[in-house]
C-alpha cells in the first residue's frame, strides 16, 4: 500500500479533514499524531509503574526539603 494510502487512512481514523493537503501536510499530520500516542503511552506506563511501586504522586524538592535533610 503507497505511503500516502497509509497516511490518508490514519488520518480518516483519527476524523481529521485531508482533503486539499499537500503530502507534506499529511505527513506532518501524521506524525503529530504518533508522537501525541506515544506520549499518552508513555506517561500512562509512567504512571503504571509508579502505582506499582505505591507511589500516588510526586513533587519537585524544594529549598525547605533539602534544608530538612
Amino acid at each position: 500500500m503507497p505511503l500516502s494510502l497509509r497516511y490518508i487512512k490514519e488520518l480518516s481514523a483519527a476524523k481529521i479533514d485531508y482533503k486539499g493537503l499537500h503530502i507534506i501536510d499529511l505527513t506532518s499530520l501524521v506524525y503529530s499524531l504518533r508522537i501525541d500516542s506515544a506520549m499518552q503511552y508513555l506517561e500512562n506506563e509512567r504512571k503504571s509503574k509508579m502505582s506499582k511501586r505505591g507511589i500516588a504522586e510526586y513533587r519537585p524538592a524544594t529549598e525547605a526539603d533539602f534544608d530538612a535533610l
